[in-house]
């Protein structure tokens, strides 16, 4: 396994390094297009029309909050993009 030929450090940080290079990626994805498809769930849930930068935000939000939470869980880049898409 990875885990064998890792160093422990590594082992040990990786859900925090892996859940937060998950929360970039996401990140980027709605401030790049992701956010036309958001949208269409926010209007459903509040009756009101965020913009790009509400959803991005909110979603970072949301995302940062699970992060500190989850800090040192194996699920933690799986529970971060369920959370925030």
């Amino acid at each position: 396994m990875i885990v064998d030929w890792l160093p422990e450090r590594a082992v040990a940080n990786f859900p925090i390094v892996s859940g937060f290079l998950t929360w970039i990626v996401i990140l980027f994805w709605l401030a790049k297009s992701g956010w036309r498809i958001q949208r269409r769930y926010f209007v459903e849930a509040t009756h009101t029309p965020l913009g790009r930068n509400g959803i991005v935000w909110s979603s970072a939000l949301v995302g940062a909050v699970f992060f500190v939470a989850g800090e040192r869980r194996p699920g933690l880049p799986a529970i971060l993009a369920v959370a925030m898409v």
